[in-house]
């Protein structure tokens, strides 16, 4: 049993690995340790914690904020097993291990060593985020739809923890294949003005990192371009069944980050069929005035079948 959780847990890190590198976060330093500064706080099975374990370091400046600088801390916990019919109690322990690896970063030679050579910077904020995943076939994948109604612990002083669980991973992992079905393409993350990345000479408006906050979000915005043409398209990838409703909020959500360099915008639903949908997407569309927006947009799936 040991050899076997042993190889499902390399296999949840290769896993990972070959997943960060797709999103831009490839350069993620791998399997580091730090010690404990909290031992008895930070105990587990009743005895005093030496050091943590780092699955994933990724150091990098966020594209959203002029000046700031981000280390994202990764947890990988990756089983064989099915979610638990409660996840609750599981997720508190995944939850507790990773806040308090945390806690320990802030002061840590790692942290230090991390930010020492870079210039320009203002604030750092260390974040966590946990891939939580299965490897069983016969389990739920929505964890997070599981855990609404949860305290989580708040003993350890961390920023924020994000939580990837099966379908999280599904819905980035098939969006970005679809984009990458598409011939020549090339593609970059769409990064909107928050009000505090306006300095074009630090940040630019796209780029080939996925921001953290974005890693939870329900859609996607990328900016595809086909070079040697004039296809330049806005894409944005909802991980929901086509709505009217969610379609009125993408068509606003496009009209906000289009500008003037596309011509061509692409509403991709987890799951929309042409011959059922098509009058409610007419419909939708004839509820807004902006036409040279409305013209350029294509509904579709980005899980696409022979009725989509």
């Amino acid at each position: 049993m040991g050899e076997w959780s042993k190889k499902v847990g390399e296999r949840g890190e290769e896993l990972i690995g070959d997943f960060l590198k797709s999103i831009g976060w490839g350069s993620a330093q791998r399997g580091l340790e730090l010690d404990c500064a909290r031992s008895e706080k930070h105990k587990v099975g009743g005895k005093n914690r030496h050091t943590h374990g780092i699955d994933y370091l990724f150091p990098h400046r966020c594209p959203l904020i002029d000046e700031l600088f981000q280390n994202i801390v990764i947890s990988v916990k990756y089983s064989a097993e099915p979610y638990p019919s409660n996840p609750s109690t599981k997720f508190k322990e995944h939850f507790i291990d990773l806040t308090g690896t945390l806690e320990c970063f802030r002061n840590s030679t790692l942290r230090r060593d991390a930010i020492a050579s870079k210039h320009g910077v203002r604030e750092t904020q260390d974040i966590g985020v946990l891939f939580w995943l299965s490897n069983a076939k016969n389990s739920y994948d929505d964890v997070v739809g599981r855990l609404q109604n949860i305290n989580v612990p708040d003993d350890n002083n961390y920023r924020a923890v994000h939580l990837v669980d099966n379908k999280r991973m599904a819905f980035i992992y098939d969006a970005l294949a679809f984009v990458r079905q598409i011939r020549d393409a090339q593609f970059q993350f769409h990064y909107h003005e928050s009000g505090r990345n306006l300095n074009p000479l630090v940040n630019s408006k796209n780029g080939q990192v996925l921001p953290v906050e974005f890693i939870t979000s329900p859609v996607i915005a990328l900016r595809v371009e086909i070079p040697g043409s004039n296809d330049v398209r806005l894409m944005l990838l909802l991980d929901e069944p086509f709505d009217g409703d969610s379609l009125r909020r993408m068509i606003g959500l496009a009209q906000r980050l289009s500008g003037n360099w596309t011509r061509r915008i692409d509403i991709c639903f987890s799951e929309f069929n042409t011959l059922e949908h098509d009058n409610e997407v007419q419909a939708v569309k004839n509820g807004f005035e902006d036409r040279q927006v409305i013209d350029a947009i294509t509904v579709t799936s980005f899980r696409p079948s022979f009725t989509t």
